[in-house]
């Protein structure tokens, strides 16, 4: 009778044991049923769903330029760390401590009498109602904090031109950046070598000099070479943005080039009415032109080149770069082009 009542026992147990497996199975389904049902979605307003990919788009323009404070910080640090190690460097070789060094090579620069006087008597209509001794005070102060800075930065840009300093930083950072070749107006065989891609502005005077050689690198290597235009116009610039919203625009009807050509013409007018004028001359669609300036798509267009230059460092026009590596000084494009076809291939691909 007591084995009895204890195989009851044990089965009542076992049965509980089961139901609560069960259930807890049920539970867990359920939680993995709701899981799936608000996996990528950020929040449930009265049954309307907001999802992170809505979020991700509201906050991706603050994302980017907070990651582009961020990589503008690091290089900064990076080169005032550099500086100064360029400075405990020619110390050391002079056998001076950093402040000795710097005593002697920018702080010991003086401001004569004479100067701050002539200082003085084209800036005194400017303080009547100070003493002169207090103002003279005040122009050697400036005169000498001028001084100092400038024999700083001379002194520093010549212990970089005599140094080898290689930023890595600053190089894996271009080199990670996908500079979008296959994106744009281009000129030149999609299979050649070497790519030039041009960050570029219609009213920048610079960018108009150096169209000629441009085309003449084109002409010279036309199979060899490849240029990709990419729209940096600069907001001090009046009509630059503008100009590149036109060309977008030229470029829809299969003009852009001969557009861009017209664009960089010596005193071309880039106003509104300078870009009809264009069209008129290039017998384009004048309607078609027209409302295409007015879609929100094309200034997008423009922007889209605009954050790829932040991507990459660039800031001012023109700027070039071979095969995604940033050419120095764009007067050397022409020998760059050459030195990198004639190098051995694995160069190419650098």
């Amino acid at each position: 009778m007591a084995l009895t009542r204890l195989n009851r026992r044990t089965h009542r147990f076992i049965h509980v044991g089961v139901v609560l497996y069960m259930l807890s199975l049920a539970v867990l389904a359920a939680e993995v049923r709701d899981a799936k049902r608000t996996e990528g979605i950020a929040a449930d307003v009265n049954g309307d769903p907001i999802t992170m990919e809505q979020l991700e788009e509201t906050i991706q323009s603050q994302i980017e330029q907070m990651n582009q404070q961020l990589r503008q910080i690091k290089r900064s640090m990076l080169d005032r760390l550099i500086n100064n190690m360029l400075l405990q460097q020619a110390a050391r070789a002079e056998g001076l401590d950093l402040n000795e060094y710097l005593k002697m090579k920018v702080e010991s620069l003086t401001v004569s009498d004479e100067e701050v006087d002539a200082a003085y008597s084209k800036s005194r209509h400017r303080f009547p109602a100070i003493l002169e001794s207090e103002v003279k005070y005040r122009i050697r102060r400036e005169l000498e904090d001028k001084r100092r800075a400038d024999a700083l930065k001379r002194l520093l840009s010549n212990l970089r031109r005599s140094a080898k300093v290689q930023n890595f930083l600053l190089e894996r950072a271009r080199s990670q950046v996908d500079l979008q070749p296959q994106v744009g107006p281009s000129l030149g065989p999609p299979e050649a070598p070497l790519t030039i891609v041009e960050f570029s502005d219609f009213e920048c005077p610079f960018c108009r000099k150096l169209q000629p050689v441009l085309r003449r690198v084109l002409n010279r290597w036309p199979k060899e070479v490849r240029l990709v235009y990419k729209h940096l116009p600069l907001d001090r610039h009046q009509y630059a943005f503008g100009a590149s919203k036109a060309a977008v625009c030229a470029d829809k009807q299969g003009r852009f080039w001969e557009f861009h050509d017209a664009l960089y013409r010596e005193n071309q007018d880039l106003s509104p009415q300078g870009m009809i004028s264009i069209v008129q001359s290039l017998d384009m669609e004048l309607e078609q032109f027209e409302g295409c300036l007015r879609d929100e798509a094309t200034r997008l267009a423009v922007q889209s080149d605009r954050a790829l230059a932040r991507r990459a460092g660039v800031t001012g026009t023109p700027t070039l770069f071979i095969n995604q590596k940033r050419l120095r000084n764009v007067s050397q494009l022409e020998s760059e082009v050459e030195a990198m076809l004639t190098a051995p291939s694995e160069r190419i691909g650098e």
